[in-house]
């Protein structure tokens, strides 16, 4: 099959059939010219994601691997895997990033139940951050989260949030010193040293460009008030119910 991800034209041949249902908004018609980055999972990656994670379906065990060999592929590309949910605001996509659990798929259908028709959610996981002319965009993926949260889409990062529990909405913007070790914590690196050291430069230039902070807060629309005036000082005046 042939899938465009992150404006990225990639072949994989799929081990079972029923892993092609995931990558439907993806497919894109094979016209047989090279691909950007063609996938092989071999029979010996499978045995040992097998052996790692025994309690894992086949079908899931081939998606997650799928990730794994694109993920290391992105650096040469100019993009990179994060984990994260991001929602498009207006045109501009916020990534909200917290260790598993913490709730930021629950913030992100916040967003949306707060913004209403202005906000959609580009993906609820695993999106790709890719660097084109200088620009970065948050893109859409099909590893979407256990809600299937995902569009075939390309938006301009706004900002990056990462968020934690509290009992008070509280959002500050964040420093380069205070980022790189929570960046670090939520990508892949790959385990070729020279795409490692392209991985390293493309996270520097993703800190440089791109306004990140810290969210504390709890599941309520005070938390979407808060961190979207936080990021967006018109969101205010914009948001239902919000004035001049």
């Amino acid at each position: 099959m042939l899938m465009t991800v992150a404006g990225l034209r990639v072949r994989y041949e799929p081990r079972s059939p029923d892993i092609i249902r995931f990558f439907e908004r993806f497919l894109t018609p094979d016209d047989a010219s090279a691909p950007d980055v063609d996938v092989h999972i071999t029979d010996a990656d499978f045995a040992a994601a097998a052996a790692a994670r025994p309690a894992v379906s086949d079908l899931s065990r081939e998606f997650g691997l799928l990730l794994e060999k694109l993920a290391d592929e992105l650096p040469e590309f100019d993009a990179l895997f994060f984990h994260a949910a991001v929602v498009e605001l207006d045109g501009r996509a916020y990534a909200f990033t917290a260790r598993s659990g913490t709730g930021k798929s629950t913030h992100a259908a916040l967003w949306r139940e707060h913004f209403g028709g202005r906000a959609r959610i580009i993906n609820g996981d695993k999106p790709f951050f890719r660097r084109i002319d200088g620009v970065w965009y948050a893109c859409g993926t099909p590893w979407g989260g256990k809600e299937g949260w995902y569009e075939n889409a390309m938006v301009p990062l706004g900002a990056i949030c990462f968020l934690e529990q509290g009992c008070v909405n509280r959002i500050v913007s964040l420093g380069e010193a205070e980022i790189i070790d929570r960046v670090f914590r939520q990508t892949v690196m790959p385990a070729d040293p020279v795409r490692m050291e392209k991985y390293l430069s493309l996270l520097q230039s993703l800190i440089a460009a791109t306004p990140c902070y810290l969210l504390s807060c709890d599941i309520s629309g005070e938390a979407v008030r808060v961190a979207s005036e936080g990021m967006i000082p018109s969101s205010r005046a914009n948001a239902p119910g919000g004035t001049e």
